[in-house]
């Protein structure tokens, strides 16, 4: 944090995003995008699990501490919904860093969070529909 962003988000502070938790799940697509898209879930499922047990096979410490963390970060993906003002991020709009505000930094990190946060949002909500439609029939 600079001088600059400090005194200039003292003066005119821009909005800032929000990380909110999602209590209800999310509203399914049609039922074949659902069987398509857990399908591909399903299979990402299980390639990330499979390089998990191969790449700490010989300690269960290691691997036991690696699948709850996997599956700790699916959850969290799931949960987790990252809210962002598309107004205050970057130098009118543009990529270039603001140097009068703070919130610009903060709205980034929140945008980074987001991305990191996409692949397992779309594998726990592939998941998750594909349980609905299964339980379903």
């Amino acid at each position: 944090m600079s001088l600059f962003e400090f005194l200039g988000e003292s003066y005119n502070p821009g909005p800032t995003g929000h990380v909110e938790r999602r209590t209800e799940g999310p509203r399914p697509p049609k039922n074949w995008v659902v069987l398509l898209w857990g399908t591909l879930a399903a299979a990402a499922l299980f390639i990330a699990l499979y390089w998990i047990v191969e790449s700490s096979s010989h300690n269960w410490k290691i691997l036991l501490l690696r699948t709850g963390l996997f599956f700790i970060y699916l959850i969290g993906s799931f949960f987790l919904r990252v809210h962002i003002p598309s107004d205050n991020i970057g130098l009118w709009g543009t990529p270039i860093d603001h140097p009068f505000r703070i919130s610009d930094d903060y709205n980034r990190f929140l945008a980074f969070v987001g991305v990191i946060l996409l692949p397992g949002r779309l594998v726990s909500q592939g998941l998750y529909h594909l349980y609905q439609l299964l339980k379903k029939l």
